[in-house]
């Protein structure tokens, strides 16, 4: 982990701990080394900061493109391990960032949703991206859903870790985006 990333992890989980009634399930599901593809449902700003809370490596992710134009934010999400996406638009070059880091045994968080759920329903469809990653990289898909929001102070945070999914024996097939969307929907 890089130096700036462990300590706010340190001092935020602190925090956390404090103010929340904070509550991890499955943290054994974590494998210590290897490519790691995070999937995870995404309903709040706040999702990436609790996972990489609930997360025992340093986490890289993906972030809309517009989140890097935020002065200073833009910085600190970039020395935290985030790298921008394009969204909607095939960013190939991000991809080749994500690929390569899940090559290198890094972590990787993603919203297979692609956006923020701002609707009643548990998930939004999966997007082709997701599937993508997991079937291109080999690496071990970490199914995440964050179950429990935070109401305000010394209110429950849930977030449930599923069991690693491997998707080596699709490594040498084709598959249409609309495939691809029905893969990506079993990673949340």
């Amino acid at each position: 982990m890089n130096r700036l990333y462990s300590f706010l992890r340190t001092w935020t989980l602190r925090l956390f701990r404090l103010i929340f009634r904070w509550q991890v399930v499955g943290q054994e599901n974590i494998p210590s080394s290897g490519g790691l593809l995070i999937c995870a449902n995404h309903r709040s700003w706040w999702d990436p900061v609790y996972i990489t809370m609930a997360i025992t490596r340093q986490i890289h992710f993906m972030a809309k493109e517009a989140l890097f134009r935020i002065p200073i934010f833009g910085t600190l999400i970039r020395a935290l391990g985030a790298f921008p996406i394009k969204r909607g638009q095939g960013d190939l070059a991000s991809i080749r960032l994500a690929m390569q880091l899940l090559k290198e045994g890094k972590a990787i968080l993603i919203f297979p949703e692609g956006t923020r759920n701002k609707t009643d329903q548990p998930v939004l469809p999966g997007q082709p991206g997701a599937a993508y990653l997991a079937i291109r990289s080999q690496a071990t898909v970490l199914p995440l859903a964050i179950c429990r929001y935070p109401k305000g102070l010394f209110s429950p945070i849930m977030i449930k870790i599923g069991e690693g999914i491997e998707f080596k024996d699709y490594s040498s097939q084709k598959f249409s985006t609309a495939e691809l969307e029905k893969i990506s929907n079993n990673t949340i």
